[in-house]
């Protein structure tokens, strides 16, 4: 049990490299600029945990209405959310339980986290998939094409 305030593990971190709306960056401005449909391919990480955050369920409700302005939309989670159910493409997220990597506590300090469980061989870290998709997209906006669609080739 977390006896903090603070009951989101790794919300130091998401502070430190500049977060903290519920959505990372700026994730108001994300959403504004969904809306006016100026985005032409957004991919949004386990979009389901905004609802913990204030006025997280407006957030949700918001960039779930706003996706259908998006040519180009993906959502990597491990839960069904509205925000997922309105995206055109969802991959299968890790739990935190199926992967390494490191969290910084509600005191700041950065633990190294250890899976426990071997997630199915076909599913892959976001970290890898990000690599795979944002290569992908950048070929095809070289090749001129405005929407973007996964090649047929397996990037997840």
């Amino acid at each position: 049990f977390l006896r903090s305030r603070d009951k989101f593990p790794n919300s130091a971190g998401v502070r430190r490299i500049g977060g903290g709306s519920g959505f990372g960056f700026d994730g108001l401005k994300l959403v504004e600029m969904a809306e006016k449909g100026e985005l032409d391919a957004l991919i949004l990480l386990y979009p389901h945990t905004a609802v913990k955050s204030p006025n997280g369920d407006e957030l949700i409700r918001r960039l779930a209405a706003a996706l259908t302005r998006v040519p180009s939309t993906f959502v990597i989670d491990y839960l069904r959310s509205p925000v997922s159910d309105a995206a055109r493409h969802v991959i299968p997220g890790l739990t935190h339980a199926e992967k390494n990597g490191t969290m910084d506590n509600s005191k700041g300090m950065t633990q190294k986290i250890r899976r426990s469980i071997y997630p199915s061989p076909d599913r892959i870290p976001e970290h890898d998939l990000l690599m795979r998709l944002s290569t992908d997209m950048v070929e095809k906006r070289r090749l001129g094409e405005v929407s973007f669609t996964p090649s047929s080739a397996p990037i997840y």
